[in-house]
């Protein structure tokens, strides 16, 4: 047989560790999902993480990892023994898990007679109890979720138990992750397989291609779960893995495996046919990884935990997907040769275009490239517009959907006892000795007045409100213990607002506070606040404060190596400016999605409001990246023509005509994909899949198919220009 090997040991032997190396993955990525964290959130030395870290010890009913117990018994009232069993029996559940037999309580269950009236809903039929679950965070997001399922069996009886709270509402977030994750891969891949069978015509193809994006999503997923043993990894970490690393590794291998085909047709030996794939199709596709990677690498310079892993996330996927696509794809391509395109499936003629769509395209483009150019730019401005009424922040307990029992039991709690009570702002004074001389309790108490004197505060529970007449001495060390340390160094101050704390008024709230407590300052005190509310205040400031940083380094990062590999200037100058009218439209559509309701109702998404903090800058950053994979792969193929002199005049024509259907395919198949985590149940994850499949719905039309070939045509030789040449090359 012409071009047959004589030797295929190194192929074999690279496929043989890949296997191997697959199936380790795949050992260890089923662990991934119980190590991810729901926090995150907070930035390191700021007042709301001194804070939070201030409320971990010394308190009664205050921890680490503390929890709502909310109970309400349908048929019983609060009062009669029946009730009080009930209750007993719900708590009990709760202990009856492994790690949580340890847990403190502090509210109706351990209060009496008046104490306990705090603890009472409006409808004297639920009450709330504090668990201090007295384990990590970590293990409260894991084990939570178990317990809640526990208590729902208590419905049955008329009793509606839930958990509420951070580590109730992570715990239900990581888990909700993992199903949706599931769910988002069974609606991808019976759609990818057919999807691949069109593009490729090839039942051993597709597979193949398969086969890459598959085992992408296991090193990375493998890979992760051994850094999560070390490493505080988001919950988000797996979904953005598992995007990027599927849709760029399905990409990825689409553009050698049609490289190849086509050499092989050319060159019998399939020798020449892998080299001329690798000088091409490879360079293009570790280019496009490595700018990806590097862009992504500058997510890293956020000092918000929870963007920090999914920059971690990305940049695992995308090596992964470039490592697999350029080292181990060659050796299958080698040991397969022309039996790449084997096991034949015809194509209905309708579904079968040639490369003249796109040559005559190109021609079309060319003879109107200012009209084409405007047009399509106006277009994505106009699309843009709605981004600049752009909202932002970190969602609370709502991010769930509807039907979840902890957002359930959150609504419930803000119905019986107000809408700041699961959240409350929390004032944390501490003193440099233990707080006793009765002009300090005063100054504290002059305090809590002024904060509830603000706007949009339902309550204040400070130390002076314990009313210290009738209540039992165990009572009322009980309550003071939850306001007060036990070496009396540190006071809390609850504010609970009439807003969530994902309101712009609880937002507005938190900053008075903040100017309340700075105007009160005392020496030998320090004064934090904290709560749900203020960390998602600083995470946001936080990663608004690193975006110009980040888009920075990261133009810098493209421009550099996109003119290392075009050898131009004004190519990978305009890359960048398309680029952004390309995002800019993207955010734009999710404004208008997400944010105003537009479409929402038919795209089955039900959480309307703020876009989550970390969705635009993750968004602007992968997508910007993603951009340039169709701009190196079309640039390069252009470049290609336009080094041939006898196709020189035509190159943007040719190369648009070759390149056109593929980056059609590859488009289609990264909206499908991103497009699936649609389907999961966390809006932060709908945003972010939403937008990341309408920006490379966008790029690959209207970008790449019209702007691209248009500016293209408009700069003539000038594309090529490079500084220290004595003149631009045709």
């Amino acid at each position: 047989m012409t071009g047959q090997p004589k030797r295929g040991g190194p192929a074999k032997l690279i496929v043989a560790c890949w296997l191997a190396l697959t199936v380790l993955a795949g050992i260890f990525a089923p662990q991934l999902a119980p190590k991810l964290s729901g926090g995150g959130w907070r930035v390191p030395a700021a007042d709301a993480t001194l804070a939070a870290e201030a409320l971990s010890t010394g308190f009664t009913g205050r921890g680490e990892a503390s929890v709502l117990l909310l109970v309400r018994d349908r048929q019983y009232a609060v009062g009669s023994p029946e009730f009080g069993q009930r209750v007993a029996s719900a708590v009990a559940v709760v202990r009856a898990e492994p790690e949580l037999r340890s847990l403190r309580e502090f509210g109706w269950t351990t209060l009496t007679g008046p104490a306990s009236a705090k603890f009472t809903g409006r409808d004297g039929h639920t009450v709330a109890t504090i668990l201090d679950l007295d384990v990590d965070e970590g293990t409260a997001k894991r084990v939570v979720p178990t317990a809640q399922e526990s208590l729902s069996r208590l419905a049955a009886s008329g009793v509606e138990a839930t958990l509420v709270g951070q580590a109730a509402a992570y715990g239900a977030v990581n888990t909700m992750s993992s199903e949706g994750l599931v769910r988002a891969e069974v609606a991808i891949f019976p759609i990818l397989a057919v999807m691949l069978l069109l593009i490729y015509r090839s039942v051993v193809a597709a597979l193949v291609s398969l086969l890459v994006g598959g085992s992408a999503v296991l090193f990375a997923t493998g890979t992760l779960a051994v850094l999560a043993d070390t490493v505080d990894l988001s919950v988000f970490v797996s979904n953005v893995a598992t995007m990027l690393s599927l849709g760029v590794g399905v990409d990825y291998a689409m553009i050698m495996i049609k490289r190849f085909a086509e050499e092989i047709g050319e060159h019998a030996d399939r020798r020449i046919a892998l080299r001329n794939t690798l000088r091409t199709a490879g360079h293009v596709v570790a280019v496009s990884g490595a700018t990806i990677t590097a862009a992504i690498a500058t997510l890293l310079v956020v000092d918000v935990g929870v963007v920090r892993s999914m920059a971690v996330g990305g940049m695992l996927a995308v090596a992964f997907a470039t490592l697999t696509s350029v080292v181990l794809l060659p050796a299958l391509l080698f040991l397969l040769g022309p039996r790449i395109d084997a096991l034949r499936v015809p194509l209905p003629a309708a579904l079968s275009r040639g490369p003249g769509l796109w040559y005559r395209l190109a021609h079309g483009i060319r003879a109107r490239p200012i009209a084409v150019l405007t047009a399509g730019c106006a277009l994505l401005a106009v699309l843009a517009v709605p981004g600049l009424h752009l909202q932002v922040f970190n969602a609370d307990a709502e991010m769930l959907p509807a039907d979840s029992r902890t957002r359930t039991g959150y609504l419930l709690a803000q119905e019986q006892f107000g809408p700041g009570t699961v959240e409350p702002i929390t004032v944390v004074i501490e003193s440099e000795a233990p707080i006793a001389d009765p002009g300090e309790v005063a100054w504290i108490n002059d305090l809590a007045a002024r904060l509830r004197a603000l706007e949009n505060v339902d309550s204040v529970s400070a130390p002076a409100d314990i009313p210290h007449a009738g209540l039992h001495p165990d009572d009322l060390a009980q309550i003071v213990g939850h306001y007060v340390s036990a070496d009396r160094r540190t006071v809390l101050v609850d504010v609970y607002a009439e807003t969530s704390s994902a309101s712009e008024s609880t937002q507005r709230l938190v900053h008075e506070i903040r100017s309340t407590a700075d105007a009160a300052e005392r020496p030998g005190f320090a004064i934090l606040v904290g709560g749900d509310a203020a960390d998602g205040i600083t995470s946001t400031a936080e990663i608004s404060r690193s975006t110009s940083t980040v888009l920075v380094l990261m133009l810098a990062l493209i421009l550099v190596l996109l003119v290392a590999a075009f050898r131009s200037i004004f190519v990978p100058i305009k890359a960048v400016l398309l680029n952004l009218f390309s995002v800019g439209a993207t955010i734009g559509i999710l404004v208008l999605v997400f944010q105003e309701g537009w479409g929402a109702e038919l795209l089955g998404i039900t959480a309307i409001g703020p876009i989550q903090n970390f969705v635009p800058l993750l968004l602007f950053t992968i997508l910007f990246s993603l951009s340039t994979d169709y701009e190196v792969f079309l640039i390069t193929r252009i470049r290609e023509y336009a080094a041939d002199p006898a196709t020189a005049a035509d190159s943007i024509a040719h190369g648009l005509a070759r390149t056109g259907p593929l980056i059609s395919a590859a488009a289609a198949i990264m909206v499908l994909v991103f497009g699936a985590f649609v389907l999961t149940p966390l809006v932060a994850v709908q945003q972010l899949g939403f937008g990341m499949a309408v920006a490379v719905a966008i790029d690959a039309t209207v970008v790449r198919m019209f702007l691209v070939p248009a500016g293209l045509e408009l700069m003539g030789r000038w594309n090529w220009w490079l500084p220290f040449r004595s003149r631009p090359t045709s």
